[in-house]
């Protein structure tokens, strides 16, 4: 994805823009599962332009299968840090996250399943 195409910064704008509590991510650390997928990358990407804007000082982190993918797709993010990260495997990382974004999900569904699923 470019990431200064101008309909993409436009809309990053709009989303920065919002008039949100973005405020309550002040020095935070925002881990996002998925990091190099689309979903994920556009997540990163959004807190990214919001944490510039508003001057939030946030850490982001990127969870994903690929480290090195994520880390050349999201080359524009300053400070990201791409952790190996499998969502059928319990989440074993050094890094203390105050919010993650779990948006991925394991396919195919028979190879595992997560335990917050579990009954």
């Amino acid at each position: 994805m470019n990431q200064d195409h101008p309909l993409l910064l436009q809309e990053l704008e709009r989303i920065a823009a919002l008039g949100l509590p973005f405020d309550r991510l002040r020095g935070r650390t925002v881990a996002v599962t998925g990091g190099s997928g689309l979903v994920g990358s556009y997540l990163l990407r959004a807190l990214a332009h919001v944490n510039a804007r508003h001057g939030l000082n946030m850490h982001l982190a990127a969870l994903c299968r690929s480290p090195a993918r994520a880390r050349e797709a999201l080359s524009g993010i300053a400070g990201l840090s791409c952790l190996p990260y499998d969502a059928c495997l319990p989440l074993k990382t050094p890094l203390k996250a105050d919010y993650i974004r779990w948006h991925s999900l394991p396919i195919p569904w028979a190879r595992c399943r997560p335990t917050c699923w579990a009954r």
